[in-house]
């Protein structure tokens, strides 16, 4: 069994004791208490019941869960270091519930036995700061789990993109991307140079900033580290080989992920729709190739 505890948190004296007993039966490989915050100011959560649907969009577990080991053997390297911010418990769930057989089955302890100290400038709050960034570093991780929609709409985050208002129908749809948050992904980057989803979150971040030229060698790089059933990395750069007006390179690109992977060329069909990532060349089919024409950049 795994009990993950920070130390500055608290549990119950006999919270261990109680959840050993509850799970030798067999009936669950996790059991979780209620919550109390404590510190700069109070609060208690009511753990939900479980949902392996509802898991993908609400983190249904707090940090300090007692967990059976085959979750972890289950999930490749543990807690996934590509979450920006935190949430590599709630990307650690999902992942869980995907891979080990049976998936997740909690058992409860409605008492107030995890004691969850808050601080003003605890990861806690930095999180809550940039929660928008982390969610959608969550979902960039489960690109065939979550609706298409949702991965674009992770993509506009890091790409400065206000989806929202470009879907009103404004000009104004750019939004600064936090200087933190370039920060935290070279950070990351530098003691994992060899992950794919970080690679893909800094070539969002280059593409947003006009840099298309890096962006694209950093998908090119994100295309060889990620695994194969990533789909994100070869679609931004198809999208950007058009951006650069690269057309028959971003074609082939695009055509080859269409043929590996369903529903890409329905995304590519309603890009315009869903986002400002709309600078397409034609529908989306596959080419006899021809000698390169020199083409302008289009105009960004």
């Amino acid at each position: 069994w795994i009990f993950p505890l920070d130390s500055d948190d608290l549990i119950g004296p006999d919270f261990l004791e109680r959840g050993i007993a509850m799970a030798s039966g067999g009936a669950c490989n996790l059991v979780i208490a209620d919550l109390k915050g404590f510190g700069a100011w109070e609060y208690a959560w009511h753990v939900p019941e479980y949902s392996a649907r509802d898991l993908k969009y609400s983190n249904m577990f707090h940090c300090s869960a007692l967990f059976h080991k085959s979750l972890w053997q289950a999930v490749p390297r543990g807690y996934p270091i590509e979450t920006l911010f935190g949430y590599e418990d709630w990307a650690f769930w999902i992942f869980a519930e995907e891979m080990l057989e049976g998936g997740i089955r909690p058992c409860y302890i409605h008492e107030e036995l995890f004691r969850y100290r808050i601080r003003p400038d605890s990861m806690h709050q930095s999180l809550l700061k940039n929660q928008e960034y982390s969610i959608a570093s969550l979902r960039m991780l489960h690109p065939n789990l979550f609706p298409s929609e949702l991965i674009v709409s992770a993509h506009d985050k890091f790409l400065g993109i206000n989806s929202e208002v470009w879907a009103a129908g404004t000009k104004e749809v750019r939004a600064k991307v936090p200087v933190k948050v370039f920060s935290t992904v070279d950070d990351k980057i530098n003691k994992f140079p060899w992950s794919g989803p970080l690679r893909t979150i800094r070539g969002l971040l280059l593409e947003g900033t006009g840099d298309l030229e890096a962006a694209m060698e950093e998908y090119e790089l994100a295309g060889l580290l990620s695994g194969p059933q990533d789909w994100q990395p070869r679609w931004r750069l198809g999208l950007v080989q058009q951006r650069l007006g690269l057309h028959d390179h971003g074609n082939a690109t695009l055509s080859a992920l269409h043929r590996d992977f369903d529903g890409i060329a329905h995304l590519y069909r309603n890009l315009a729709s869903l986002s400002e990532q709309r600078v397409l060349r034609g529908p989306l089919h596959v080419r006899a190739a021809r000698a390169a024409e020199p083409a302008e950049k289009d105009e960004l």
